[in-house]
């Protein structure tokens, strides 16, 4: 009985000590897996973090493109059914000249900001005080002309042929003509809201 016994407290303690090795494994292996999960998660967190940080991180036009494509045609339109029949009528209509400008102008800002990447290098530009000075010569139809040339050279530039493969040299001179368009706008919004304050 003894024996017995003995035998049935070291069947015991063996299957206790074996239950208790595999739990201490089984703790080990799971402690593993927690700290490989949390330093996995880590570096997916600081990888995030330096893709924010990038500053020079490709802007998705896909967000934009409704934006971009409502711009790019209300640019079009307003400048040949509003803005050039009107200004180049021997008495235009200023106010619809000036609101056509305004139009062009405020859609050329945006479709920049949209298109182009901010140039960091580029000081902001003042804006020109026409009050103080004496009101130049203004030819409002080679103004609108010039316009109507700045946007039909943007349109057919060839960025817009394959937006998939944009060329740098292409996208370079498509900016300098919307900012020339943005220019331009200004310009004859300028000028036609001082012309109708005169009248």
């Amino acid at each position: 009985m003894k024996r017995t016994f003995l035998l049935t407290l070291v069947a015991v303690v063996a299957l206790a000590a074996g239950v208790s090795a595999q739990t201490i494994e089984d703790s080990v292996l799971r402690a593993k897996d927690r700290s490989s999960d949390i330093k996995n998660r880590s570096n997916e967190l600081e990888r995030m973090r330096r893709e924010a940080d990038t500053p020079d991180k490709p802007i998705s036009h896909e967000v934009k493109f409704p934006e971009i494509k409502d711009d790019f045609e209300r640019i079009q339109i307003v400048n040949g059914e509003v803005l050039q029949p009107t200004a180049t009528q021997s008495k235009p209509d200023l106010p619809a000249v000036y609101q056509a400008a305004s139009e062009i102008k405020k859609r050329a800002i945006r479709l920049h900001s949209n298109l182009f990447a901010p140039d960091t290098k580029k000081k902001p530009k003042k804006k020109s005080d026409n009050a103080g000075s004496s009101v130049q010569p203004f030819d409002l139809k080679a103004e609108a002309k010039e316009l109507d040339t700045a946007i039909a050279t943007f349109v057919k530039s060839s960025m817009f042929q394959n937006i998939q493969v944009v060329n740098s040299e292409d996208s370079q001179r498509a900016q300098k003509e919307l900012e020339n368009i943005i220019k331009l706008s200004a310009a004859i919004e300028g000028q036609t809201a001082n012309r109708e304050n005169k009248d």
